[in-house]
């Protein structure tokens, strides 16, 4: 099933739903997830795993977006608190608060990972 690629907007559809899955997934593992509705690390932590898997730049996925269909398929939020929490985004993003992570990192977790399986 693999072996055929999508493309374009097609492309761009699947990234959109494989985040989205995977992003809710990650919200509701946390406990007392229903607890954290307005919480600015959620929305923060939302936000740096779409930039992080946010793919190339050529699908052009509105990341702001997503999160924010996500947080809402996830709470369910009002008019006034969707504002709120377009309002923590553009302060996170004005403010760099989103990042993704180094290239460093990821070769070091990986290499670790790599020692993990190997000798242990």
């Amino acid at each position: 099933m693999d072996l055929v690629k999508f493309k374009r907007g097609l492309a761009r559809v699947d990234l959109e739903k494989r985040l989205s899955d995977l992003l809710e997934e990650k919200v509701k593992s946390l406990p007392d997830f229903n607890l954290l509705k307005l919480n600015p690390e959620l929305i923060l932590l939302v936000c740096n795993l779409v930039e992080e898997g946010g793919g190339e730049k050529k699908l052009n996925i509105d990341k702001k977006e997503l999160v924010l269909k996500v947080l809402d398929n996830i709470f369910k939020y009002s008019e006034i608190e969707k504002r709120q929490i377009d309002d923590q985004i553009e302060f996170l993003h004005s403010t760099k608060k989103i990042k993704r992570v180094k290239f460093i990192i990821k070769i070091v977790h990986y290499v670790l990972d790599w020692i993990q399986r190997r000798f242990l």
